[in-house]
């Protein structure tokens, strides 16, 4: 349980890299909704998608009603950005809560079941957090647009 605990907190709080919080912390909305030439979606969109999938497998956890499965890559407008930043976070957060609650409570058949399910929320976390941080840095180059202009790549 402890390694468990300790999976879920490097990719909240970030250990060899930056936690959510910060990546996500200081965009803007206008930011946040860009999609990049040659990306197929935005970090609101892979943001919103991450944290659908959290939301599922929490329902899961908690016995109560999962979100339908599809769309799971939705558009995300400016306004809304803050909103799915927030939601993504406090979700992020309840994981840990799940994680760390003594008595380990859940409603699956078995505290292995839950054990896997709160491990692909963490794995599945840091995968697409990866990537926001790798389109945050392609956001802000400000030689990334210039180069995609000189090469014909740009829309």
């Amino acid at each position: 349980m402890e390694t468990l605990r300790e999976a879920i907190r490097q990719v909240l709080e970030g250990t060899d890299f930056d936690p959510a919080d910060k990546v996500l912390g200081n965009l803007t909305p206008e930011q946040a909704t860009t999609k990049l030439p040659g990306w197929p979606y935005s970090i609101a969109t892979n943001l919103a998608h991450t944290d659908h999938w959290q939301r599922i497998w929490l329902a899961r956890l908690e016995g109560t009603k999962r979100p339908k499965s599809f769309p799971d890559f939705p558009e995300i407008s400016p306004e809304d950005w803050p909103e799915v930043r927030d939601q993504f976070l406090a979700n992020f957060e309840r994981t840990m809560a799940i994680a760390k609650a003594e008595p380990f409570e859940h409603q699956m058949k078995s505290d292995k079941v839950a054990v896997k399910i709160l491990l692909e929320i963490a794995i599945h976390n840091a995968y697409h957090i990866g990537q926001m941080k790798l389109l945050k840095r392609l956001l802000r180059d400000n030689r990334h647009s210039e180069k995609h202009v000189k090469l014909g790549l740009a829309d």
